[in-house]
């Protein structure tokens, strides 16, 4: 799957509520529409692949009611 299916995640949290140390949320709250857009798109795969770990982490701990 290309990195780009996650792009919505610099929109908005898939669930809920959002967990107080999600790299995504101060991505965010810090910049604009079209510098989070920028910003992925200059971003480097790794560190795109980082933050999408991050984001599956946080998922599963979702999934099996730890968060």
């Amino acid at each position: 799957m290309s990195l780009d299916a996650y792009v919505g995640l610099i929109f908005a949290c898939p669930f809920d509520d959002e967990i107080r140390n999600c790299p995504f949320k101060d991505f965010r709250l810090k910049n604009s529409i079209k510098k989070r857009v920028y910003v992925w798109k200059m971003m480097p795969e790794t560190d795109l692949t980082n933050l999408i770990n991050k984001h599956h982490i946080c998922m599963a701990y979702r999934e099996k009611g730890l968060l």
